[in-house]
């Protein structure tokens, strides 16, 4: 495990197993580096990871509109919780199992009015501007998704 991060191995032993793949990383809920505890990591594919970390679904602080929230566990909206999260995921999901269809035409398109940013735009959490902003960072998940299909781990290129 030289190199490896320590909160990378505390989400190892916590999950029983090794990350996914290459392309996994252990995420802070909370955004606290140093808080290094199972429940406040989460397993998260790259591309999400780097849209996470960028744009409307940062922090406030790094001009986004998605605070982390102090408790890893916590289900108040507006924050980048784990149903966020778990959204984001589903989207990349969907993208890996329909490598041909448009992100329009998706479930992931379909679920934006349903799902938790519906909800954050019907109680005025977010604005539309903000909605369309998400909308297009799911887009580009569920088309990470789509283009993983056609990557091959780091493993099997160096085998």
């Amino acid at each position: 495990m030289k190199g490896m991060n320590h909160y990378r191995r505390i989400l190892e032993q916590a999950l029983g197993r090794k990350l996914k793949g290459p392309f996994w990383h252990a995420h802070h809920i909370d955004g606290d580096r140093t808080h290094n505890v199972a429940e406040n990591l989460w397993e998260l594919v790259e591309p999400i990871h780097v849209e996470i970390d960028r744009g409307i679904l940062d922090e406030p602080k790094n001009g986004g509109k998605f605070p982390r929230p102090s408790d890893p566990n916590s289900k108040e909206d507006g924050f980048l919780n784990k149903e966020v999260i778990m959204d984001l995921e589903k989207d990349f999901e969907e993208g890996k199992e329909n490598k041909d269809q448009p992100f329009e035409l998706s479930n992931s398109y379909k679920r934006m009015n349903e799902g938790v940013f519906g909800r954050l735009l019907k109680k005025k959490i977010i604005n539309l501007k903000d909605y369309e902003a998400i909308k297009a960072k799911k887009a580009k998940i569920y088309k990470a998704g789509q283009q993983m299909n056609k990557k091959q781990p780091r493993e099997l290129i160096e085998a």
